[in-house]
């Protein structure tokens, strides 16, 4: 891996070389306790040369050695998510810290376990599957001991009940079910008509009778005809924070050295020169035209996704810039097809900024800050605001009340036993309800003045991000790589 040491590495030592006119790779041979080996590669030379490496250690998941049994008379009214695995072996994952200069501590070697997953409850599709499953995330994997997992169906179905139309193996389990932020979250992204946002639903899980508590069940951000809807020559790709973790990637020239863009789709080890050249050619001329100020942008760029993704980023008053996952697509290699931003993914910081835009409004390394002083952006964000903004204080206070009658007995319940299983703080559902709403009444208000006003800009001075950043690819060319 670029630019960091990995303390321990399953498997055989690993030789990779791999030679390609456009892609740098990075051949390398690891083994326990041995630094992964820089190969020939321009980014490495530019970036990470003088990055000092650091430690990734083994972790397991009951760092408490606590469990929890909850009897089925105890049991709160939510869907149930029951998983079992032979011997009750669980999930492994190691932390890796990134080489200085870089952002974040993330996992590595989260393998999958097999095992079999029984699903229970109204709101779900009850039933009995074969799967597997892992530790997945960054921070929320390595911070918090009630983990979130990926899980992999060994045949496709709609875990959320709506239809085999909507049936796929991959699901996510978050963390995060004990906040409103993801359900809110979703419901914003909707209302800004994102053209795709994941379905979700509350549920409680079990692992080998322990009990893990409250989760939120949500499909994955990946391809396919009802998630991310593009076409076999398309784009699913990431402005990621983790992209020094990642096996793939590409850089643009004047992009930071802590981001760099990742691929969910497709599968890169299937790509060819010329789809990789296309799509990071693409994304250079975005940032060529976002730094020159040019109208040649909207050209490249689908200026309703980009309004409508920062629109509700403001909405949310959401802070963490670089780590809220952002994502983008291209329908095809066509030229005519301009690539969009969506789907909205992790809400944790929304509700950190009152009476002020998130932070996307607020960094240099991010190109809002420039966008908000562009006229046919602010008039799509401008546009996308005034089709919700009359109804919008009331849509959320009915969505709310809504779930608070529907589920808000059971929420408790869960997050009671949350309390007795991890320790963390209980929360009524009603208190959190109570604080949203008026977050949205104080903070709606102010947005509207300040867009009737007609100025999107930080109230914030931009905070230049090499002040505190490492600075040592600020200007290396563009460059893409191939780690491990």
């Amino acid at each position: 891996m670029t630019g960091k040491i990995v303390s321990k590495i399953l498997g055989a030592a690993l030789s990779v070389a791999v030679c390609c006119s456009f892609m740098n790779i990075n051949a390398s041979a690891a083994s326990a306790n041995t630094s992964a080996t820089q190969g020939s590669l321009e980014t490495s030379a530019n970036e990470a040369s003088s990055a000092s490496s650091s430690e990734s250690t083994t972790s397991k998941i009951s760092l408490r050695n606590k469990t929890l049994s909850v009897s089925e008379s105890e049991r709160p009214n939510l869907p149930l998510i029951q998983i079992s695995t032979k011997d009750g072996e669980l999930p492994t994952y190691e932390v890796v810290t990134s080489s200085e200069g870089y952002a974040g501590e993330t996992i590595t070697n989260n393998e999958y376990v097999k095992g079999n997953m029984t699903v229970s409850g109204s709101g779900v599709l009850s039933g009995q599957y074969e799967m597997k499953f892992k530790i997945r995330g960054n921070t929320s994997a390595v911070e918090s001991e009630k983990k979130p997992y990926k899980i992999k169906l060994s045949e496709k179905a709609d875990l959320l009940g709506r239809g085999d139309s909507y049936a796929d193996k991959t699901w996510i389990l978050l963390s995060t079910g004990t906040s409103l932020n993801t359900y809110i979250g979703d419901f914003i992204a909707q209302k800004v008509k994102m053209e795709w946002t994941p379905s979700m639903a509350f549920v409680n899980v079990e692992i080998n009778g322990d009990w893990q508590g409250l989760y939120i069940l949500t499909e994955a951000v990946q391809e396919g005809s009802n998630r991310v809807n593009i076409s076999n020559s398309g784009y699913l790709f990431e402005n990621d924070a983790y992209w020094w973790n990642e096996d793939y990637y590409f850089k643009t020239k004047a992009q930071a050295p802590y981001l760099g863009y990742t691929f969910k789709y497709p599968d890169i080890t299937s790509f060819s020169d010329s789809r990789l050249t296309s799509i990071k050619s693409v994304m250079q001329k975005a940032e060529n035209y976002i730094n020159s100020g040019s109208s040649s942008l909207w050209s490249v760029c689908d200026k309703d996704t980009w309004a409508r993704w920062l629109l509700a980023r403001d909405i949310l008053g959401q802070g963490d810039p670089s780590g809220s996952n952002m994502y983008f697509y291209k329908n095809s290699s066509s030229s005519s097809d301009l690539v969009k931003m969506g789907p909205l993914w992790d809400f944790d910081s929304a509700f950190m900024h009152v009476s002020d835009w998130s932070e996307q409004h607020e960094v240099s390394y991010l190109p809002y800050y420039k966008l908000v002083e562009n006229e046919t952006f602010v008039n799509a964000y401008i546009g996308a605001w005034s089709e919700i903004s009359g109804t919008l204080q009331t849509d959320i206070s009915t969505c709310l009340d809504n779930l608070q009658k529907s589920q808000g007995a059971a929420l408790n319940a869960s997050r009671q036993l949350d309390k007795k299983r991890w320790g963390s703080a209980y929360v009524p559902i009603e208190t959190e309800i109570k604080n949203d709403k008026a977050f949205f009444n104080t903070h709606l208000a102010w947005m509207n003045t300040k867009i009737s006003s007609g100025d999107l800009k930080s109230t914030e001075n931009v905070a230049d991000a090499d002040s505190t950043k490492s600075s040592s690819a600020t200007d290396s060319s563009a460059s893409t790589g191939l780690s491990k």
